[in-house]
Order: C-alpha cells, then structure tokens, then sequence
C-alpha cells in the first residue's frame, strides 16, 4: 500500500481487509462533559410534539465515543424507554447507575426493533462486552444495526474478540448459506447473517454465496455493467478473504462500485493496480452529485494513470467541473496524460488537443514540448490564435461594433464561467477585437434568440473573419459543455448554430447523437436537443436538411423520431417547398463550383479538387499529380490563405461523404417508388448541380412516358447521355426522366449494362441493374400469402428484423407484422412476425417471418384492423419483386 493510498482510506478500510494484517486502533478514551448540555441536544432532536409523547430524531444527536458509563447509562435509558416522557427526563448523573445485561435483555423484550435506533451500539459497546450484547443485536432482523456497529468500532476490535463475534454469527449464517443467493436487484435486503459476516471476516464462508451467482449477473442485456445504487451486494464480494477473489468476483459479476466507502473499500484491497474498475463504475454513474463523490477519490490519487481516467470521464460528461479543475490544477500529470489521447483520431483526441493549445495559453508550452512529439506540437500550433492584426482603438474601432456595444442591455451580464483569455482571438475589419469588446460578443450572443438576433451578432457575421468566428463560436461551445452543459447558459450551444457557417453544423451533429444516446437522458438535456433541432431547422439550409436527416437514426432507436419530423417540417415551411421538393432541393453543393470543382489558393501553390470514379474527392496540384489528400500549409505558404483552405478541404471531405451516405437511401426509394423528373427539373436537380451531377453518373437513367421506358442511358463525366452500346442517346419529347428498375427492362438489357458498368469499373451506389427480380411461382398465384420459411427458415434476433426493415423503409404498427405502402400502385406490404407471449419472452427471443401479404390501399397501423388480402396474381410486379428482396436481404 502506497502513501496516497493510505491519505484516502480510514481505518475502517483498512481493517474490512481481513487478509491483511491490521493494529486494532486504541479504544477512545472517557472526557468530562457538562451534563447542562445533554437536554439542550435532545430538544433539538426531539420532534415538536415530543413535550407529550417521547421522539427524538436521533439522526441528529451527534454521540461521541468518548462518552463515560454515566453518558452511556443515560443515553440508554432514552432508547429503550419509548414510553417515557420527555419533561420526564432526568439530566442528574446520579440518576444513572450501572445497568446489568439482564436489565437490557428485559429491555430489548419490550422494544420493537422498529423504534430502536442504530446508534444504541455505542452505549451498548462502552456499558458490556461484546460476547453480552452482540446476541442482542443479532437478534434483530434490521441490517442497519449491523453496518452502525461495524462503521463505528469494527476499527477498535481485538482479534480475540472478533474471533467471538465470528462464533456467535456462524450458526446464523449456515443454514441459509445453501439455499441463499445474491439478490439480481437493489430493491431486495440482504439477510442480517449475511451483513454480519462480511463485517465480521466470515469472508470465506459468504464465497459459497457469491459463486452461485453466473458469469455476468449484474450485467445488462448488452453484457455492460450495471449500476444498482445503494446496493450491499458489492459489500458481499469486497468482504471476500482474498485480493484475487474479490478483483476475479467483481469483474465476474460485473457489480459496480456505487458508494465512496466501496470505492476506499476497493482500493484497500488493490491499491493502484485497479484504477480501471473505478473508473468504469464512475463513468455508468449519471447522477451529478453521486459521480462527483466517486471522482473526488479518485481524484486524491496523484498520478498520469489517474489524469488520463479524468480526462476519460470528463470526455463523457461526468462531472466535467470537477474534472477539468482537477486537470488544470495538475498540469505536468494532465500533459503526460493527454499526449496519447491527442495522438489518436476522434472525439476524445480533438478535446485532448483543444485541452493542451489551453494549457500552452495559459504558460505551459515548455511541460507541453517537454512530453510532446515535434509533430504533435505542430497540430498543437494554434494558429489561429497567434494572429498579426493590430487591436482595435478609440480612432479605429467602427461605427457598426461602437453602436453595437451601446446597444447592449445592462441587465445582459457577461457570463463568468468563460473569460476572453480561454476563447480563440475575433478579428473584423482587419483588426483584433479588445477583451471589453469580447465580453460584449459574449452579451450579444446571450441574448439573442432563435429569430431575433442582436445587431452586434449580425454585424460580426458581415464583417468578422469567418473562419475565426467559427473557431470562437466551437470553444465555447466546448467550455459550455466543460462546465456541465447547464440548461441556463445554452445560449453558448445555440451559438453554434446560429452564427457558425456550415462546417460547425457539421461538426455539431456527432454531439446531438451523443446527447440523444445517453442512457440516462435527464429532462434538460431532452430539452436542450429539441432547442437545438429547431434552432437547426430555422438555419434552413442545404446542410441543416441533411444533419437533421442524418439524425433519424439516432431519434429513431430512442422513439424521438416525432421530434425530429416537427423541426423537418418547419425547415420546409421556411424554405416553402413541400418535404418531397425538400429533398431535392436540400442538397449541398459542398463548396464545389458550377462545373463541380474547387480551388484551393495556397498563395505560392493552387490545387483543385477532382472528383473520382468511386466519389472520392482528391486534389490535382499545379502539376498536374493526384493526390489524396491536400497537403497541410508549409512554412513558404501564405498561411492567411492556406488555413482557412486547409480547414475548407476537411470540410469538403466530410461533406461529401456525407451527403452520398443521405443521397444513396433517397436515390434507392426514388426508384423503387418510381419517381418521376421532368427534363426542366432534371437538369436542375442532377446535369447541373456541383453534387448530384457526380453521383447521378453512377446510375443507369430511362426516359419514361405513361409508365413505359422509352430509352435507357447513363451520364458521361462530360455531361452526355450514352446507351449501353456508349452511342449519343436523343431525349424524345414529353417525357419524363427516373432511375430504371430492373423490372422495368427485359433480362438482356439489364444484362448489357451490368457488362458496361463493369467495364468502365463504375460501382452503383446501391443494386441497381444487378438488382434480382423476383416473381411469383405459377403455383402460387392464386393464393393470397407467400410463406418466407419456404426460402429461408432462420431465426433472426429481434433487433436485426427491425434494424433490417426500418432501414428498407417499413414501419411498424400492423399487429406482429412490418407494413410499407406502395403509392403508385396503392398496395401495402405486410411482412409479418411469428407471435410471441410477451408475458414469458425475452428481448432476445428469435424470431421469424411467417407470412407475406398485400392488401390493397394504405392500411390504417394497428393491432386489432383485419386487412383484406390481395391475391398473389394481382400484385405488380415491381411490389411483388422489392417485396420478396427485402425478405432475402434480411434473411441473409
């Protein structure tokens, strides 16, 4: 055991280790106290009515251990004699003579347990010896007694007289010891044998009750550990005779340490060696003040293990205060911690930068290079920060940023948990703002709101560097959730949205999924989130529309999704198109020029963005080389143009790859549902867009009148339509332009362009003409239902059916069966699930498809509607075939 160890862990600790060997602390030695002040403390705790019926609340008498036989006599009498009356009391010493075991005995008999305080083991110890009262207590079925007397002299105890204690338990504690089990939840007691024995080292007999428990029996259904506040079960494997069992049982189990006397508890018996475990029992902890109780201990241990753990948990948000004051408070352990984090990729490795570019603000760049890698400094480099503009003056500072601070509200403070110091520099107009000027942003985004943005706010978006705005605006949205993410200050969350160009939305969507996915979402977090949606949706732009989209998922999985449809719909009616004109409308251009490129102007060098064959964004030089990536600004470049380039690029990346993973579901249902362009719209939407005109050369395209295709062709990179012979394709009039479905060819045309795409190594999106169709067997026509076992008899787990149909486009709702409504043909799908008696099934119970049907017209949802039925030779062909591939997908 080490010196932190031993500042943190009290006697009580110490001596719950009963493999080790512990020094009985000294018994506390008898002090003279004035009894006037004995009645003074039992009117305090005396109830208002106690003048006529005796009841102190004894929680609130502080008994001191030091008391004398007289004090102890006293203090006795009041509680056992529950009949007394309170003006009754006697406060003479001489009133209280030695009390014998057999006038407590006769006490106990007339007492209810009930009415006995915890506390009556401190007179009890001090007036008898523990072979006298000790079956007293054990004669109580309320384990509080057990924890009292073990929280107050366990410490003080002889061996010899645990060893009695251990005697007088033991017939307790066996007959239950083969029948008994650990209970699954915190709501049920342990048994007072059971507490008894752990307090008393009957470690090795409680094993018995431990080992019944399975591998993994506190876990949740995912195999996480779970938290069960208040819980005594850890208390039963801590009290184990061993350090290896009790490291072996906890971890088996998967039992968290919820209590700070565990955390001290684990740590008496591990020492430093088990840090991990504490660390993972804080972080399923979401209670603020609970957490902050177990970090604190944690806190006390003073090493780089211990630094990288609170930077751990303040990455996901517990107790982020305490967290980042602890960091700051230790620099040279928080850098020696951090550098590996900030090495990595993600979430956890860009707060890790963020936290050490502060520190190097606030005076330790020196520890920084110290610990640091020469290319970990040059990402730590801030150059945003380390700006060449002059600070404004009284000759210089223009008129719109002094009417702007003049029009600030007096009552709108500056916020005091963020400083000027902490927030990269803001530069408008070719000049610095002052920290006053600062503070006075501050104000000017606090008390703007979603459509009434103070003029100081607005102006600095017209005549501020962007790219340092955006870098303002992500600091502090980053010390706002540093700070504990309070619902009073999310005014610096909105920020984000409001005044930050694209890229911060973007950036910002990651943190509403996290947000969302909490386990334990508290009610402000829920409200912050919805905030945000509609703070989102006001945005309306292209990017707004796809963030919220990419979003359902997220709300989907946590039956939110109704929240997300609200802010969609009013992103619609800002914009005044309908959802389905949205879609097509609401697709970024990704920074991309008219002709589908971008120039990135490093001053000495300019580089281009191309678009490849699979859609991957890369960067041809002066020179003429690809290259994938843009090369980071060098020491010969203009960095006031290269930085922001640079940041442009990693946006563009993003952007791109996030609009194809939004654009590839949209396209697939645009072509299972048959939508329908006219040529006008066509050439807006895909020939012309800096996008869509990439992404629109993958697919095999069809000129359609009256629902029959007219012509076949695909888009060259040159913008030309070609047939799968690649000749020039001429549009007929009056028609109108869709993605073909393979239903829609005969076999040998489709097979043609499968043969074409593969030769010019173009690779659709999702299948398209290599997409099977299926069709009903003639023996099944005139039936009304296909039977899906009859393709494929697996069970599936209940989260892959509906993970695979909500991915396809079904809801749920239509009794045990997933339903999809064709429009164009105004048929409904009905993929139904074997039925299982929920009263007995688990979440884990298989299941399988028992039935496929159609019924015609849109189906109302709900468990009771009987649908009419079509028969099989009446379903179209396309509904027929998406119908039995969505099967084969999900039973593959």
């Amino acid at each position: 055991m080490n010196d932190m160890i031993d500042t943190i862990l009290e006697p009580i600790d110490h001596r719950r280790v009963w493999w080790r060997k512990f020094e009985p602390l000294p018994q506390p030695q008898t002090e003279w106290r004035d009894w006037g002040g004995f009645k003074a403390m039992v009117e305090k705790a005396a109830s208002k009515n106690s003048h006529f019926t005796f009841d102190v609340h004894w929680y609130k008498v502080d008994l001191p251990l030091t008391m004398s036989r007289k004090e102890a006599h006293f203090w006795l009498t009041l509680m056992l004699n529950t009949n007394l009356n309170l003006r009754d009391v006697s406060y003479d010493p001489m009133d209280y003579d030695d009390m014998t075991i057999a006038d407590i005995k006769a006490k106990f008999a007339q007492s209810s347990q009930y009415s006995l305080p915890s506390k009556i083991v401190i007179p009890l110890h001090i007036l008898f010896d523990v072979k006298d009262y000790i079956p007293l207590l054990l004669s109580l079925t309320y384990t509080h007694f057990a924890f009292t007397w073990a929280e107050i002299w366990l410490p003080y105890l002889k061996d010899y007289e645990l060893e009695m204690v251990r005697q007088m338990v033991r017939p307790l504690l066996q007959p239950i010891l083969h029948q008994y089990k650990l209970p699954a939840y915190n709501s049920t007691a342990l048994p007072a044998p059971v507490v008894w024995a752990m307090h008393c080292g009957l470690g090795q007999d409680l094993y018995h009750v431990v080992s019944k428990c399975e591998d993994g029996y506190y876990a949740d259904r995912f195999g996480r550990m779970k938290l069960l506040k208040g819980n005594n079960c850890a208390d039963v494997i801590l009290s184990l005779p061993s350090h290896s069992a009790v490291v072996e049982e906890m971890k088996r189990v998967k039992l968290a340490l919820c209590e700070p006397y565990q955390v001290r508890w684990w740590l008496a018996h591990t020492g430093t060696s088990e840090l991990e475990y504490v660390r993972d029992s804080i972080t399923i902890e979401k209670g603020k003040i609970r957490a902050k109780r177990l970090i604190e201990i944690l806190g006390e241990i003073k090493t780089v293990e211990v630094a990288g753990y609170i930077f751990e948990l303040m990455s996901n948000n517990v107790s982020t205060a305490y967290a980042q004051s602890w960091l700051l408070d230790n620099p040279e352990l928080t850098v020696q911690a951090l550098i590996p984090f900030a090495q990595g990729l993600g979430k956890q490795a860009d707060l890790a930068r963020n936290h050490l570019r502060v520190m190097i603000r606030d005076g330790h760049e020196e520890l920084v290079e110290k610990y640091a890698e020469p290319a970990l400094i040059d990402k730590l480099i801030d150059r945003t920060v380390a700006v060449s503009a002059p600070l404004f003056d009284k000759n210089s500072t223009p008129d719109w940023l002094d009417d702007g601070l003049n029009a600030l509200d007096k009552k709108t403070t500056s916020p005091r948990w963020v400083t000027p110091t902490t927030l990269p520099p803001l530069v408008a107009d070719g000049h610095q703002l002052t920290e006053k000027q600062v503070k006075g942003v501050l104000r000017a985004f606090k008390a703007s709101e979603t459509q009434s943005h103070h003029v100081l706010a607005d102006d600095l978006q017209k005549h501020g560097d962007r790219h340092l705005l955006d870098n303002f605006l992500w600091r502090l949205m980053e010390q706002w959730k540093l700070n504990g993410e309070r619902k009073q200050e999310v005014w610096a969350f909105y920020a984000v949205i409001r005044f930050g160009t694209d890229k911060l939305l973007i950036r910002l969507t990651p943190i509403l999924k996290e947000m969302t996915s909490r386990r334990r979402s508290k009610r402000n977090i829920r409200l912050i989130v919805l905030g945000a949606l509609h703070e989102i949706a006001n945005n309306a732009s292209d990017t707004a529309y796809m963030q919220l989209e990419s979003l359902r998922p997220t709300f989907h999985a946590k039956r939110r999704t109704e929240m997300l449809d609200k802010a969609i719909d009013k992103l619609a009616r800002r914009r005044k198109v309908s959802l389905e004109e949205l879609k097509d409308l609401a697709v970024p251009d990704c920074g991309l020029d008219e002709n589908g490129t971008r120039l990135f102007d490093y001053g000495r060098r300019q580089f281009t963005v191309v678009i490849g064959t699979d859609l991957t964004p890369m960067i041809r030089d002066d020179n003429g080389k690809i290259r994938k990536n843009l090369p980071k600004p060098g020491k010969t470049d203009d960095h006031a143009l290269a930085e922001p380039a640079y940041e442009s690029w990693k946006f563009i990346k993003k952007q791109i790859r996030d609009t194809i993973k939004r654009q590839t579901p949209r396209l697939e249902q645009a072509m299972i549902f048959e939508r329908r362009w006219s040529p006008e719209s066509f050439d807006t939407l895909f020939l012309n867009h800096p996008t869509m005109r990439h992404i629109a050369r993958d697919f095999v395209w069809g000129a359609y009148r009256d629902r029959q295709v007219v012509c076949t062709f695909r888009i060259t990179p040159q913008g030309q339509f070609v047939d799968y012979m690649d000749k020039p394709v001429s549009i007929p009039k009056n028609v109108s332009m869709g993605i073909v479905h393979p239903v829609h060819v005969d076999p040998e045309t489709a097979q043609h362009w499968q043969d074409l795409l593969l030769d010019f190594e173009i690779i659709p999106l999702f299948p398209q003409m290599n997409r099977p169709v299926y069709r009903v067997p003639e023996k099944f026509r005139e039936a009304s239902e296909i039977n899906p076992q009859e393709f494929n008899n697996a069970q599936l787990h209940i989260l892959a059916v509906r993970t695979s149909m909500f991915k396809a486009g079904y809801s749920e709702g239509y009794g045990y069966a997933f339903g999809r409504y064709f429009p164009r043909y105004n048929v409904t799908v009905l993929i139904r699930l074997d039925e299982v008696d929920h009263g007995v099934a688990h979440f884990e119970t298989a299941r399988y498809f028992s039935s496929l049907r159609f019924s015609d017209g849109m189906r109302p949802q709900s468990h009771n509607t009987k649908y009419n039925y079509m028969p099989l030779k009446d379903v179209p062909s396309l509904v027929m075939s998406e119908a039995i591939y969505d099967l084969s997908v999900t039973l593959a």
